[in-house]
């Protein structure tokens, strides 16, 4: 009896618009841009490049935008509990932390260029450790999709920096080996 109601409560979870337990959402753009070639747009990269400052071929800051009205009809801003924005760090050359900020103003993906680039905003959270091997890392965005659902006009998405001499790489939209692009995870 208590299997079928949890089969009963699942389904019916399932079927009522809104209702929704986890959604996730690719990005609709990402790039990185280099100081070193501030002219150069990094859009169609199967990485991005993050490099501190510190580094010789720094600093390299990632960009992630998402498109938040592809979300599904029924999806409620007042019973969004968590949003986690989901890296995958492929390569680590050093390690140290990355900071995750909302972007300062809008950007394209085919013409964002270290010369063009908006500012980081605060950041959302503080500084994150690189893993000591390739992985994911998972980051609390909840504050900031908030405001953007509830705003959209300051949805520029997400920019990511490494701090000091820290240097990675995360898979973008365009990897081909192990296609582990960023996305947003929704728990309702």
């Amino acid at each position: 009896m208590i299997i079928r109601s949890k089969r009963l409560l699942a389904t019916a979870a399932l079927l009522v618009p809104g209702a929704l337990l986890a959604q996730t959402l690719s990005p609709s753009g990402d790039a990185y841009v280099s100081r070193v070639f501030p002219s150069v747009n990094y859009g169609s990269a199967p990485e991005l490049q993050l490099l501190g400052p510190a580094v010789p071929s720094g600093p390299a800051s990632a960009y992630i935008q998402f498109d938040l009205t592809t979300l599904p009809a029924g999806t409620n801003v007042a019973n969004v509990t968590k949003v986690n924005l989901v890296l995958y760090v492929n390569r680590i050359a050093a390690g140290g932390t990355i900071q995750v900020s909302e972007a300062l103003g809008a950007w394209a993906e085919s013409g964002v260029l270290a010369s063009n680039a908006p500012g980081a905003g605060a950041g959302v959270g503080g500084p994150i450790t690189l893993p000591a091997r390739p992985g994911f890392l998972s980051v609390d965005v909840t504050s900031s999709i908030v405001k953007w659902l509830n705003t959209p006009s300051l949805n520029n998405g997400f920019v990511i920096t490494a701090n000091g001499s820290a240097a990675a790489y995360l898979d973008s939209t365009k990897s081909v080996t192990t296609s582990h692009q960023a996305i947003l995870t929704f728990q309702q």
